[in-house]
């Protein structure tokens, strides 16, 4: 029987920096992760009002990433003969995504009805979605060296297709990203002479 859970919590920064899959049943409990979890926090954010009496909670750090693109989330709770299980998917970014280069610590925390079951957690992975085959930008350029830069542009190697658009002052540049990864290809057409700033269309 499917059990309705609803989120308390969810993000990409906490103070928790390892792998955490837990069944909290107390104040106490919640109260001590919380600390852990707003420690990087000025001023912390305050525990949940959790009813313990008729709630529990669940939650699902990911650990300490090496960069943005990273989720976990609970996507299922049911109750079983013997068992309530947790299933909670992780997500890694696809093969070429321009993400941050920080440091991220991803999380999900849920309230539910509280049982007397033992808790299981099940983790599934989705498939990772392929690289796209290209990646369009859009460039701004610098008035006096608007022809150069897009010359420059055109000259690369990787570019599928390069348009000029509000009479020159934007170029949209196609570039094939099965050859190069996006972020490659940003930072390239970034160290161009005239360029003033590089954005990723959509």
């Amino acid at each position: 029987m499917a059990v309705s859970f609803d989120t308390v919590l969810a993000g990409s920064y906490s103070g928790v920096e390892e792998e955490v899959k837990r069944a909290i049943m107390s104040k106490t409990e919640l109260e001590e992760i919380w600390t852990k979890h707003t420690s990087k926090s000025s001023p912390p954010e305050p525990v949940p009002d959790i009813d313990f009496e008729t709630e529990m909670v669940v939650c699902a750090f990911a650990g300490q990433q090496g960069s943005g693109g990273y989720t976990i989330r609970v996507t299922s709770v049911e109750d079983l003969e013997t068992e309530r299980k947790i299933t909670i998917e992780f997500t890694r970014p696809p093969a070429g995504a321009i993400t941050t280069c920080a440091l991220t610590q991803p999380h999900h925390m849920v309230r539910m009805p509280k049982t007397s079951l033992p808790i299981t957690f099940t983790d599934v992975t989705p498939a990772t979605r392929p690289a796209e085959d290209s990646t369009t930008f859009l460039l701004t350029l610098h008035d006096a060296k608007s022809a150069e830069a897009a010359d420059k542009v055109k000259s690369l190697p990787h570019i599928l297709e390069t348009k000029a658009m509000f009479d020159g002052a934007i170029l949209s540049v196609k570039v094939d990203t099965k050859s190069v990864t996006a972020a490659e290809a940003q930072r390239m057409l970034e160290s161009i002479d005239g360029i003033n700033s590089v954005e990723k269309d959509g």
